[in-house]
């Protein structure tokens, strides 16, 4: 039923205002200081956007693939177009301004906004872990994760150790090609030997049946031996 003012004509209400994307965190800045911040907010005010912005422009996205898509699609939907800008102190007390938008690597740039030809994933800065509420609840469920979470303490000790395995098998490798062909020569060697008890009872029914043949055989064979003795004799000279 519609209304009426009081000389009789219908009351038309006013249009309503056309409904625009709003970005409530649009130009905000946040001055975090040294030791533990708290972020603190009601549902849905932006503390976990804030987090995931620090996270994105550190280039520390999730090694998940599920939760790497849910930390673009949430970045994405806030940045839209825009860019975040992480202002970061190096321990040296060197200060830079890490630079990303949604779908860019992140630019390292100077305190004066001068872009500089530092990565932040060939560790020129520093690296960072960030962990979501849903991060840390699988942190405390899964075994490995709460390994790999104490690793991270160790990381350089640990890459070392690495290196140094990769090195051992790369030499034992190399060995096994040296052994090879020496393995192959030892089993050349056995199948002769195998053959010797053969070759004796033959030389024996040649004495025994060759008469006088017999000692011509048997100066034959040791003759050959020595030839053989003194071919080797020079063979190792």
């Amino acid at each position: 039923m519609a209304k009426h003012d009081q000389e009789g004509r219908e009351d038309i209400p006013p249009p309503p205002l056309p409904r625009n994307h709003r970005g409530f965190l649009d130009g905000q800045k946040f001055d975090l200081a040294d030791g533990l911040n708290c972020i603190i907010g009601a549902r849905g005010t932006g503390k976990t956007t804030v987090v995931e912005f620090v996270r994105y422009a550190m280039d520390a996205m999730p090694g998940d693939p599920n939760a790497e898509r849910r930390v673009r699609a949430l970045i994405e939907r806030n940045l839209q177009g825009g860019r975040v800008q992480l202002g970061v102190e190096t321990k040296d007390g060197l200060n830079y301004i890490i630079s990303r938008s949604a779908g860019e690597e992140p630019m390292v740039l100077t305190e004066d906004g001068s872009p500089t030809e530092l990565s932040l994933r060939s560790g020129g800065l520093f690296r960072v872990d960030v962990y979501s509420q849903n991060e840390v609840e699988s942190i405390a469920d899964e075994a490995k994760a709460q390994l790999d979470l104490i690793d991270n303490f160790e990381s350089e000790r640990i890459a070392a150790i690495e290196q140094q395995i990769r090195s051992t098998k790369a030499d034992l490798a190399a060995n096994a090609n040296n052994i090879q062909p020496l393995q192959s020569k030892l089993d050349a060697l056995k199948e002769e030997l195998n053959q010797l008890p053969g070759v004796e009872e033959k030389l024996e029914a040649y004495g025994s049946e060759g008469g006088s043949d017999s000692e011509a055989i048997n100066k034959a064979h040791a003759l050959k031996s020595l030839r053989d003795r003194e071919t080797r004799a020079v063979a190792m000279q």
